[in-house]
């Protein structure tokens, strides 16, 4: 998957890595890592963008750190962290999908509060 990753993403260009499964762009504004842990479910923030559910690391972001999203339900999960406040998790979320959507979609999926009852 990460061979058919877009060279630029959000305008930002991608770099080599040195790490199995990751790539850059940016000088490391943007870092994606295939192949981690795919989450539990959780309360954190759930969003579909584009096909695709990515879960929130509160944790990290209310700390003002890089802001790190995880794939919710697709295995392998895939973690893209985004380390410029400048820059639009959603536009960085929506340059990644179309290959991220090449990893199949499990059972789990985003709910909202409705569909909790």
């Amino acid at each position: 998957m990460v061979t058919e990753l877009p060279r630029i993403v959000t305008g930002e260009k991608s770099q080599e890595t040195t790490g199995a499964g990751t790539t850059a762009w940016g000088d490391g504004k943007i870092v994606l890592r295939c192949g981690v842990t795919p989450l539990d479910p959780t309360t954190n923030l759930c969003m579909t963008v584009d096909g695709v559910d990515w879960v929130l690391d509160e944790a990290k972001a209310k700390n003002s750190g890089p802001r790190a999203l995880t794939t919710y339900g697709r295995h392998p999960a895939i973690e893209v962290t985004i380390n410029d406040s400048a820059l639009s998790p959603g536009d960085v979320l929506v340059d990644l999908n179309r290959t991220v959507k090449q990893i199949p979609q499990g059972d789990r999926k985003c709910i909202s509060l409705d569909d909790v009852n």
